[in-house]
């Protein structure tokens, strides 16, 4: 029996038995109930257990509907669908490069002389005779049409294309890609053009990496369907610019194609001519076996002859001057001439009527050139060709980058909220020495998280929105693991230290009522927030659906489906935490107090397993810091903790960094502001290429070119220079900082206090449970309220209580309530109670207190 057998006859057993221990306790409460005498108690007890199984049979019945499963369609279907976006995409490329003109540049190969191929046999093991030499010259359709049935007479479908740089070889393999699909049978191999240059031989055989390549823009990186397809032998991979892996990888790229297709399987190939020669004289039996053609070069290369039209129609040059022999005197003088001026040359007007060539740009010649140069440097450090925009952010941006965004933005959050609170005006006017403290949490808080967040995840691959029923269960049970997973991991240690300051700072010992009471609310609270997290994060990953057809990608496309994927994903988690986060709260404590009393046989108020009572308590623990304000309430509890969670939600998303990198850079010069608009633009005017989801240069020679290039003069302070003003900064910033903490830190000696009042104070009480209130009372009657937790500063205010002058009504005792907001004022008339909280007297009065006072519970 196969592990997957074995779990789903565990799950039918756990289930089995689930069901017969429900029917049991059905069967033993209904005999029970029939039996008992008491009717009353039977009807709660029907009517609660009705609620119950109704609940029970909705879940069961959303876990049902959850769990559908679409049968996965067949792998020729599969094919078809991903050969269409293919199609459809290299058709875009092609004309963008201008290769479905009416005619098609003339491209000329022959069977090449060089010793990197032995002649082809059947399978009798006879040697064909192939006829490898050809010409494309005419229509679109018809060259594409001729690729495909050369193609189709080679013995073992492989064929290698070898030639100089810019010689052809990539539109070659565009040609035979298009020609091969717009061949191709129903349910047939599916060809697909994949540049070598992201290949890591060393790390990564050629099987995953095709998957990997292939799931990533078509398939928002689900590996499931590319497998799928390789493994029934539906793709014909199309390997183009074997040279453009680093050189000392290159070996193993050979080894590792040879492994991978074997005898028989098909594959297509280019390659520059000598790195190719010089990777077969080191052994590679596979791929000696495939034909090789060694396409035309010298100046006629489509590379030469497109370069050189775009540079002597739009520039005032005389292409008589490539006849100077002097400056001229070999085919990379006249290369790196015209490669040079290309810039220049597609940024400058083009000839002709208005209308005929490509719209005038917003940026000049000298500005492309300038953040050219700084891309193709950025791809030369990394060794790689291609610009992936969801990239950039973990390799440009300064290590500095994620605090300094969490502070601006912690203190953007921290103001609002403080802006929140002085509207509302929930703490009073003269409450204004909390304000620092809860803009301080809040923003200081959101500071340190998303520090965490952006470190602790790296940036994501683009993803699309998708969402479909089938499979549902399974994506919500992985988003509820991995938020209560993650919130178990970040309260693990918070949850120490808090226990061990509850544990040293109890005066009656670590394992105290109060205690034991704090440890039961801490575990509780952290469980109940898991739960919370977990929900938010399964909304999210429901979201994620895997898609089940390939999607035609492009870089502004792929920019545009994550943008979508992440704002909505964000939004939805956020109001998930936002709805269930002030009740996730306030089931964490009520369950932690519920539990500390349980634990400690009810001692403690109320003193009887009253639920009711400890439910309407603990309630009240969690809104009293609000003041019974509404909108403060909804406020930091629903509002705020459903923003903070979708922000650092966005930071986990590949678009959101790739806007702040764009951000960054353009602040500093290095790129344009609207940087997709600008490399869209350069792809345009030939500058660029597009290859699936990312952008590469037209070709390697001009990357190159600019790379070599110093970006900025060489005017401006040395490095020493520039340090040394680094240092001054650095110096000057901290000394500011220890003289504002001097002056701050102005320490005052409060020890004693002394409150403003212009009467003879009689009587003092301190409130005896958490909060900090002291009551005053005056010989005129007068009663204070001060809050020492709120202002340390004592001063009069508006009192509590004032009686009218000459009264006589003499305060002699205040007292409050452990437990509750209720003052006891006595004076010579009798005893007032007041709410301390709302500021107003409770509506009873008696000159017996103990009459109310045992009315209290």
């Amino acid at each position: 029996m196969t592990w997957s057998a074995r779990r789903r006859s565990r799950r039918r057993l756990v289930r089995g038995a689930l069901l017969l221990a429900t029917a049991v306790a059905c069967a033993g409460l209904a005999g029970w109930m029939l039996i008992a005498r008491d009717e009353d108690t039977a009807n709660q007890i029907a009517t609660v257990g009705s609620l119950f199984a109704g609940v029970l049979g909705l879940l069961l019945a959303l876990v049902d509907f959850f769990r559908q499963e679409q049968a996965p369609p067949e792998p020729g279907t599969l094919a078809d669908d991903l050969a269409v976006v293919v199609r459809e995409q290299w058709l875009v490329e092609a004309s963008a490069r201008g290769l479905r003109d009416p005619r098609v540049l003339p491209l000329a190969w022959r069977a090449t002389g060089r010793d990197v191929a032995q002649l082809p046999r059947g399978a009798d093991s006879r040697v064909l005779r192939v006829r490898l030499d050809g010409r494309l010259h005419g229509r679109f359709d018809e060259v594409i049409g001729q690729l495909a049935d050369g193609y189709a007479r080679l013995p073992n479908r492989r064929l290698v294309a070898i030639g100089e740089p810019g010689s052809g070889k990539s539109v070659l393999a565009i040609l035979l890609t298009l020609g091969l699909l717009a061949a191709r049978e129903p349910g047939g191999p599916v060809p697909v053009l994949l540049p070598a240059s992201s290949w890591d031989p060393v790390r990564e055989p050629l099987d995953d990496w095709i998957v990997a390549t292939l799931a990533l823009p078509h398939y928002s990186s689900r590996p499931e369907i590319p497998r799928t397809l390789l493994a029934h032998g539906l793709l014909l991979p199309v390997l183009d610019g074997l040279d453009e892996i680093p050189e000392s990888a290159r070996r193993s790229a050979v080894r590792g194609t040879n492994a991978a297709i074997g005898a028989d399987r098909p594959i297509v190939v280019t390659c520059r001519a000598a790195e190719y020669e010089d990777l077969i004289r080191g052994g590679a039996p596979a791929l000696r076996d495939a034909p090789v053609v060694e396409v035309a070069d010298a100046l006629s290369t489509p590379l030469i002859v497109t370069s050189a039209r775009l540079v002597y129609q739009r520039l005032p040059l005389d292409p008589a001057e490539l006849l100077d022999g002097a400056r001229f005197d070999c085919r990379f003088a006249v290369e790196q001439h015209l490669t040079d001026r290309l810039i220049d040359a597609a940024y400058a007007p083009a000839p002709g009527p208005p209308g005929s060539g490509p719209p005038d740009s917003r940026w000049t010649a000298a500005q492309a050139r300038t953040w050219l140069t700084f891309l193709a440097r950025y791809l030369h450090d990394h060794r790689e060709r291609d610009l992936a925009w969801w990239r950039m952010s973990e390799r440009l941006l300064s290590p500095w980058f994620p605090p300094a965004l969490g502070i601006v933005a912690g203190l953007v959050l921290g103001l609002g909220a403080l802006g929140w609170i002085v509207v509302t005006g929930a703490l009073g006017r003269d409450a204004t020495s909390e304000l620092p403290l809860i803009g301080g949490f809040v923003g200081g808080g959101f500071a340190l998280l998303s520090v965490i967040v952006w470190y602790c995840v790296p940036g994501n691959t683009p993803g699309r929105l998708s969402f479909t029923v089938e499979g549902s269960l399974g994506r919500l049970r992985r988003g509820f693991g991995t938020g209560a997973k993650l919130t178990a991991f970040a309260a693990a240690p918070v949850l120490l230290v808090l226990a061990g300051g509850t544990a040293l700072g109890e005066g009656d010992g670590a394992w105290s009522f109060d205690a034991v009471e704090s440890y039961c609310t801490m575990c509780s609270v952290t469980l109940c927030l898991a739960v919370v997290v977990g929900l938010a994060l399964a909304a999210h990953d429901w979201l994620n659906a895997p898609p089940h057809h390939a999607a035609r990608v492009s870089p502004r496309g792929s920019l545009a489906q994550d943008r979508r994927s992440a704002l909505t994903g964000a939004a939805v988690a956020g109001c998930v935490v936002a709805a269930t986060g002030l009740l996730g709260w306030y089931a964490g404590m009520l369950s932690g107090a519920w539990l500390g009393r349980v634990v400690n046989d009810w001692a403690g108020w109320p003193g009887s397993g009253n639920l009711a009572l400890l439910a309407g308590d603990q309630w009240q623990a969690v809104v009293a810091p609000f003041n019974d304000n509404r909108a403060v309430l909804v406020g930091l509890t629903v509002a705020l903790p459903g923003t903070v969670f979708g922000l650092l939600l966005l930071l986990t998303r590949a678009w959101p960094r790739y806007v702040l990198t764009r951000l960054f850079l353009a602040a500093r010069g290095r790129l344009p502001l609207r940087l997709t608009g600008f490399l869209a633009d350069a792809r345009r005017r030939e500058l660029l290429r597009q290859s699936g989801g990312v952008h590469q240069f037209r070709h390697v020679r001009l990357q190159e070119t600019l790379a070599g290039r110093p970006m900025y003069p060489t005017r401006g302070p040395s490095p020493a220079a520039r340090s040394t003003v680094r240092r001054r900064l650095v110096l000057t910033a901290g000394a500011a900082t220890a003289v504002t903490a001097a002056v701050g830190n102005d320490a005052r000696d409060g020890s004693s206090l002394v409150f403003p009042a212009s009467e003879t104070l009689n009587a003092v009480a301190f409130h005896p449970g958490g909060e900090t209130w002291i009551a005053i009372g005056g010989d005129d009657g007068t009663v204070w309220l001060w809050d020492y937790g709120r202002d340390p500063r004592p001063h009069g205010g508006r009192p509590l209580r004032r009686v009218r002058a000459g009264s006589g009504r003499v305060v002699y005792s205040l007292a409050f309530h452990p437990r509750h907001p209720l003052l006891a004022v006595g004076d010579s008339a009798g005893v007032e109670l007041w709410n301390a909280k709302d500021r107003m007297t409770v509506p009873f009065r008696s000159s017996a207190p103990n009459q109310w006072l045992r009315r209290l519970p």
